[in-house]
This record gives structure tokens, C-alpha cells and sequence, in this order.
């Protein structure tokens, strides 16, 4: 049984080395299962022995009810990078998908790719943009079924690698032209003084308008500040409230 590598390799293309890698390891180890006739996870997951990094997140979930909320994960190895994403009730904990905390993001994004990958038999990569217990998150992920050929597959296996976390904005602060220009030149790394010679202000007003932007977003500091500008910036999901004509 072979894959359409197609959409593998237009996401390798853009992954990092570490993350290429470990999913050539696992869809070698697969195709190499599946034209055996064989269906040993640990052969899957022995092929990516040692090369597993922090930001990375293997999951071996039971498929085998047809109901996906019964469906089990087991976390063989966690994301390990320092995240507030990681307070509040660790969403790594093996437990069945009815027991995730956040539902929204289970169905939205990752029953749908199960569900896919189970009536095709057949690994999917893709890249991920998406909202997770209140952060926006970026990251690449392999799927890979039980290689069997006729059967519905009972296991599968996710490696993710998470490349970015963001937090979302406490709501959607109002911004006037003075505030879009200083948060556009925070971005870019200017200082106040250097942000208040650009657009023809002191540094103490621009520091001045940097604190109430700070307070608006809900941002602890000014790197704080820069990270929620970025996520407001692409927050696809924020009303729009337009001024009647």
C-alpha cells in the first residue's frame, strides 16, 4: 500500500529539519509496516527514537469505536517547552477525546482529520492555525493509521510539532492611527525614542501611549503588548464592527 506524497511534501518544504526528519522516519517505518502486512505500533514509534525534541507532541489514540468521543489518547511524549497553555489542567493527560477540556478545538480540528484518515487509510500531513484552551497556536502534524489494507484501522498515531503559541487579547481594544503606528514600530524593534523621532512625538508620549495601549490588551509588559498586537493583527474570528455610512 503506497501514499499520495503529494501534500506530504508540500508541508515538509516549509517544516523545520528536526520535525522533516521524525515524519520521514515514521512514514518510512509505516510503508515499510503496511508492505509487510504488518500493524505493530511499536515499530512506528521506535522509529522515532531520539530524535523527539521539546516542542514536539506524539500521541498513539484508540480508533477503534466508531464513536469519536470514546476515542483514547495516550501522550507518549509531551510538549515540554515552559507555556501558561500548560497551566490550568494539563491538556496532555491520556484521557478519552470526551474528556478534553476544550471541545470546540477536538471537533474543529481534530476529529474531522481522524475521521479522514480512517476511511482513507492513509497518512495526511498538515500545517494547523488554530484557537486551544484561549491561544492561538501554530503547528505542523502527521497522521499516520494503522497500515492495514481492508480493515478499518484501530489505532493512529499524531505527531505534531508545535512552531508558535500566542495569547489571545482580552477583548478588541479600540486603536486610533497614533496607536496602529506605535504598535507597528514596536514590531519592528524601535525604541520610544526612536518610535516618538518617527512619527513626530517626545519619547515620554510615546511611552505614555504604550502603558494605555498595555492596559488595554491586558498585556503584562511591552513584550507581552507586541505578542497580543500580532495575534489581534491576525485574529480572524474578532467581530467587525463597521460606522454606518
Amino acid at each position: 500500500m503506497r501514499i499520495d506524497v503529494a501534500r506530504e511534501n508540500d508541508i515538509m518544504k516549509t517544516t523545520t529539519d528536526a520535525f522533516k526528519n521524525c515524519a520521514s522516519a515514521l512514514l518510512q517505518a509505516w510503508e515499510e509496516e503496511a508492505a509487510s502486512g504488518n500493524s505493530d505500533s511499536e515499530a512506528l514509534i521506535a522509529s522515532l527514537h531520539g530524535r523527539l525534541t521539546a516542542n514536539m507532541v506524539l500521541v498513539k489514540t484508540d480508533t477503534s469505536s466508531k464513536r469519536p468521543a470514546d476515542f483514547m489518547m495516550q501522550f507518549l511524549h509531551r510538549y515540554n517547552m515552559p507555556s501558561a497553555i500548560l497551566e490550568g489542567g494539563d491538556p496532555q493527560r491520556d484521557q478519552k477525546f470526551s474528556e478534553f477540556r476544550d471541545q470546540g478545538y477536538l471537533y474543529s480540528t481534530v476529529v474531522p482529520i481522524y475521521r479522514s484518515v480512517i476511511a482513507s487509510r492513509k497518512p495526511y500531513a498538515d500545517r494547523v492555525t488554530t484557537k486551544l484552551t484561549g491561544y492561538h497556536i501554530l503547528f505542523d502534524r502527521l497522521l499516520v493509521p494503522e497500515p492495514v489494507a481492508e480493515c478499518r484501522p484501530r489505532w493512529c498515531l499524531s505527531l505534531s510539532e508545535i512552531r508558535c503559541i500566542l495569547p489571545v487579547p482580552h477583548g478588541y481594544p479600540e486603536m486610533d492611527i497614533e496607536d496602529i503606528k506605535v504598535l507597528q514600530l514596536l514590531r519592528e524593534g524601535d525604541s520610544a525614542r526612536d518610535i516618538g523621532e518617527k512619527i513626530g512625538c517626545s519619547r515620554r508620549t510615546v511611552e505614555g501611549r504604550i502603558e494605555r495601549l498595555r492596559k488595554r490588551f491586558g498585556a503584562r509588559n511591552v513584550a507581552h503588548l507586541i505578542a497580543m498586537s500580532v495575534t489581534h493583527a491576525f485574529d480572524m474570528d474578532r467581530p467587525i464592527r463597521l460606522s454606518p455610512i
